[in-house]
């Protein structure tokens, strides 16, 4: 079984390597667009792997896959998690 345990830094989420998990720590974007990421499951907590880099990314978020290009005005804080 695999442990995950929180890194000591906080990165924006452009910032991920591939296939590296992370906790979302903080979403700063207009409260629709929020509302909208949210009822994606992109929100404040959740655990993310990050699939593929790129405009747009491709993130695994539990079972689901998201394609997402974020607003000009829309940024996603992470915390890094490294496995043991």
């Amino acid at each position: 079984m695999t442990t995950e345990l929180p890194s000591t830094q906080l990165i924006p989420l452009d910032g991920l390597r591939e296939q590296e998990r992370a906790r979302v720590i903080d979403v700063d974007a207009r409260p629709d667009v929020r509302h909208r990421l949210e009822e994606m499951g992109l929100r404040e907590g959740t655990v993310i792997r990050l699939l593929k880099r790129g405009t747009p990314c491709i993130l695994c978020i539990g079972d689901q896959r998201l394609s997402f290009r974020p607003e000009p005005d829309t940024f996603i804080l992470v915390e890094p998690l490294r496995g043991y």
